[in-house]
């Protein structure tokens, strides 16, 4: 799957609704719209994994459970959607972090609407 390119496929940053605390709770990002592509990208100076859940809404206390996540991520792996669920678009994303690692410095999240 190719991502969009050129000035008009512009990508947004996902918003940080609820941060992440490593090893206790998961954290929230949203988008405005809802996205046709996401990418999410840990980076390869990221302290450790992480698992996360397209179209989450709240789920700050679901834990390691594997049946609630959908990938999960080592430094420098990355996560595109769609992927094999089915959705159509996306509007939020479930993060859980097993290091203390910083949105922005250790992970981002892009989409494309």
């Amino acid at each position: 799957m190719s991502l969009p390119t050129g000035s008009s496929d512009r990508s947004t940053a996902a918003t940080q609704a609820t941060a992440p605390v490593a090893g206790v709770s998961g954290g929230l990002y949203t988008f405005a719209t809802p996205m046709r592509k996401v990418k999410i990208q840990s980076k390869y100076a990221a302290s450790g994994n992480l698992l996360v859940r397209w179209n989450a809404g709240e789920i700050a206390n679901v834990g390691t459970d594997a049946s609630k996540w959908d990938d999960e991520l080592a430094p420098g792996d990355w996560a595109l959607f769609p992927g094999d669920r089915g959705e159509a678009t996306v509007s939020s994303v479930g993060i859980w972090l097993t290091a203390a690692d910083t949105y922005g410095e250790d992970f981002v999240i892009q989409g494309w609407p």
